[in-house]
Order: C-alpha cells, then sequence, then structure tokens
C-alpha cells in the first residue's frame, strides 16, 4: 500500500471513491459498469492511459485507484513514482502477469489480482482497500505504512468495534486480501526453488 496518507477518505456515510486506469476499452468498460453497480462504490475517474490515470488520481482525490500494469505512456508502477507514493490511495493492481507480484510488493500496494478473477474477490478487495485508506487517513490516528505492513502500532481497538489483539488489524487486512494470498504463494513457491525472478 503506497504513502503513509489518503488524499480524500470515505466516511461511513459516503461512497468508497474509486480511480480505474486499463488501456483495453472493452475491459475498461466492463470494470466501470461492474463499480458501478456495487453499492456503496463511486467511480470517480477512468482512465485508458498512465498519464490519464495520473490526472484522475490527482484531480479526482480517489481512495482507491485500481490500475492495469501495462498502459501506454505510463505503467502502473510508473503511475505511482509520477503522483508520489505520499499522494496515492490505496493500490489494487490488475494485470494478467504474476512475474511482477514481488514489485508490487515493494510499492506496498494493496493487492494484486490475475485476470481472470473472481468479482467477490475484486469486491471484497476494494472494500478493505479503503477501509484501510480511510483509517490511515484519520487525523486522530497514529497508524503507518511501516506499522501497517508490520503489524504494530495499531490503535486496539480500530475498525472492530471493541479491543483485539495488537497488530490483529493491519495483519487480518493485509494477509486476508485474495490477491495478496495467491501472490504470497507464488514467493513462497519461488523460495522453495533455485529459480530467479527477473521484474
Amino acid at each position: 500500500m503506497t504513502g503513509g496518507l489518503r488524499p480524500s477518505p470515505a466516511r461511513a456515510s459516503e461512497p468508497a471513491r474509486v480511480v480505474l486506469a486499463d488501456d483495453h476499452p472493452v475491459v475498461r468498460a466492463g470494470l466501470a459498469a461492474l463499480l458501478t453497480s456495487l453499492p456503496g462504490i463511486e467511480v470517480a475517474g477512468v482512465a485508458a492511459t498512465g498519464r490519464e490515470a495520473v490526472r484522475e488520481v490527482i484531480t479526482t482525490r480517489p481512495d482507491v485507484a485500481v490500475l492495469y500494469l501495462q498502459m501506454p505512456d505510463l505503467d502502473g508502477f510508473g503511475v505511482i513514482a509520477e503522483v508520489g507514493p505520499e499522494r496515492m490511495p490505496a493500490v489494487v493492481f490488475v494485470t494478467a502477469y504474476d512475474q511482477y507480484a514481488l514489485r508490487a510488493f515493494e510499492v506496498h500496494a494493496f493487492d494484486y489480482l490475475l485476470k481472470p478473477f473472481d468479482i467477490s474477490d475484486f469486491e471484497n478487495t476494494l472494500r478493505n482497500a479503503e477501509k484501510i485508506s480511510a483509517l490511515i487517513s484519520a487525523p486522530d490516528n497514529y497508524l503507518t505504512e511501516d506499522s501497517l505492513l508490520r503489524g504494530k502500532n495499531i490503535p486496539a481497538s480500530a475498525g472492530t468495534g471493541g479491543p483485539s489483539a495488537p497488530g490483529s488489524f493491519g495483519t487480518a487486512f493485509i494477509c486476508e486480501s485474495p490477491g495478496m494470498k495467491r501472490v504470497d504463494s507464488y514467493i513462497n513457491a519461488v523460495a522453495e526453488s533455485d529459480a530467479t525472478v527477473l521484474i
């Protein structure tokens, strides 16, 4: 997950605002229609290129950015670099290629979904990403990118409605993310082999 602050966190009474970027017109239209059909989700912007994605993220200040990795002008990683990690919302990468998984971890993407993906996985990922985005953006919390990834310094009752074990909140969101479960399996498989992963 990129950055430590989110530009425009959604409140409980407001829909989660999503920017979608994919260079394939049919896929882009299908994902936009799917997002529009989901309750509590608002499509804040749609982009066909990396440059357009940068503009949409900067101008609409969404809660979540769904980025296809391979796009004209800038790929998904280039979008993050251009906007700046500290200004990016929670990022969900969508791709047909698993070889970028390790790099997605390096830029702290919230999730990495491989096409074709299950619609319920996609919806769950968006809702969890928005919750984390809103929590990090809240002015009265002290959650940071590093503490979230390490499961430390997380308010005991944050997002749970009551006390929880230290670190359980952030760990649950990261580890239960459907795409990251698959990425974790992929990384473990690479680690157990002598293969070299080129990114």
